[in-house]
């Protein structure tokens, strides 16, 4: 889009490694999507993204944007976590830093993402920062009783003109396939 933004998306893409992630035909939702810019970025990938944040003012700068980028396969929405409700079922979920800023618990966080994944669906968790996030460790380690990780590295992706450093954590899983009964 040409726009430089505290977190720059394209640096985001290529650090999760989402252009070998994303197919086609898959339906992705974006948790806490900011002003939507990663969302618009992946609807030019997929079948469609759905992307909620809770600031009405973010979204109705990504639906801005989205109107001049000609970007129709994407849908912006206003809504916490508490409140958002769809039938959807998503091949991919995002949730960048995003989990501490909800009012639930971890384990009901992660309980309202599975809801809302499709069997075998990816998940792109970030942590937050890593230097005041202590509990990020046991987090993980509570992902990973849901999920396989597919990709895991750091993220430091702010601008250096706004920030000096954020670095974070980001896991890419695919949710584990139940057994089936015996």
């Amino acid at each position: 889009f040409g726009m430089t933004g505290k977190r720059p998306t394209e640096r985001r893409i290529e650090a999760y490694g989402l252009e070998n992630i994303l197919r086609p035909h898959f339906r992705v939702l974006e948790v806490g999507c900011n002003c939507g810019f990663l969302s618009l970025e992946m609807a030019r990938r997929v079948a469609h993204v759905t992307g909620f944040d809770a600031d009405p003012h973010y979204i109705e700068i990504g639906k801005e944007v989205q109107a001049h980028a000609g970007i129709a396969n994407c849908s912006l929405h206003v809504s916490k976590v508490e409140t958002f409700r769809t039938d959807q079922r998503y091949d991919c979920i995002v949730s960048c830093a995003v989990h501490g800023w909800v009012g639930l618990s971890f384990s009901q966080y992660v309980q309202f993402l599975l809801s809302l994944m499709t069997p075998s669906a990816v998940l792109v968790f970030e942590s937050h920062e890593l230097d005041c996030h202590p509990e990020w460790e046991e987090q993980k380690r509570y992902l990973l009783g849901s999920f396989d990780i597919l990709r895991a590295g750091w993220i430091d992706d702010v601008d250096d003109n706004v920030y000096e450093s954020e670095l974070r954590e980001f896991v890419v899983l695919r949710r584990k396939t139940p057994l089936p009964p015996r």
